[in-house]
């Protein structure tokens, strides 16, 4: 199984369900292998057969939240969040320090506009875990949807303090930016992006995107086309590449 984590990691998933499969076939009671290979199965758009290996997960160790977790995260891929929260309360249930199950509760009432549910599972999230980026990227924006704009410029802030060389702490907190209309500020945390992570053709797009708004086409197509040299199938600076022509 082993081995199957390591393509794993390294997104070889037709090497990795291989492994897990193997591994099941050894030890068909092997929660994590189920897992492993259900996590696997949704990083390659089989929803369905991910949900039942969580499902197998589940009926050979009830007690496990990472597969209430997991099995959780797939329903929101498919957009079935009442299901989806059902699978996060029982995690949440039977580990209520379980700082990623906080942050998929938060995250989920944050996309149903529960804002102030979805404020206080991030706030637990982050007391369990301060240190973890993707917990202040996420209560960033929450604050933001409840208009509160310099609660979530303070956690991009904390973001970027915590690991000051993250690129995507910059475009997080340029996107907030964009949104507030604050151009010349977001323009200065894309730049910072770009000299941290230039190989991110995200960063590329999201100043196009800027630029745009900024009434500047011909330099917007330019940082498009940088974007585009980094990842040919970027279907949406594609998409607002050919809209600029």
């Amino acid at each position: 199984m082993n081995k199957g984590n390591v393509v794993y990691d390294q997104k070889k998933y037709d090497a990795a369900l291989k492994c897990y499969d193997k591994t099941i076939r050894l030890d068909p009671e092997n929660t994590s292998a189920h897992i492993f290979k259900g996590n696997t199965l949704r990083n390659i758009g089989e929803f369905d057969r991910a949900i039942e290996c969580y499902d197998m997960a589940i009926r050979l160790d009830p007690e496990n939240t990472s597969a209430y977790l997991n099995k959780g995260n797939v329903m929101c891929d498919q957009k079935k969040y009442d299901a989806a929260l059902k699978c996060y309360d029982i995690g949440i249930r039977l580990d209520p320090g379980h700082a990623d199950v906080r942050n998929s509760i938060g995250t989920l009432l944050f996309i149903k506009k529960r804002y102030r549910e979805a404020i206080k599972h991030m706030k637990k999230a982050i007391d369990i875990d301060p240190n973890n980026l993707l917990y202040h990227k996420n209560i960033a924006w929450i604050h933001f949807g409840l208009g509160h704009h310099n609660k979530a410029l303070k956690s991009c802030d904390d973001a970027i303090r915590l690991d000051p060389n993250n690129g995507n702490s910059y475009i997080n907190k340029g996107n907030l930016l964009v949104d507030m209309e604050s151009y010349d500020k977001a323009d200065y945390c894309y730049d910072k992006a770009i000299e941290l992570s230039p190989d991110s053709a995200e960063v590329y797009y999201k100043k196009a995107q800027l630029l745009i708004h900024m009434e500047k086409p011909n330099q917007a197509a330019l940082l498009l086309q940088v974007a585009l040299d980094i990842d040919p199938d970027y279907n949406d600076a594609q998409k607002l590449m050919n809209s600029l022509e």
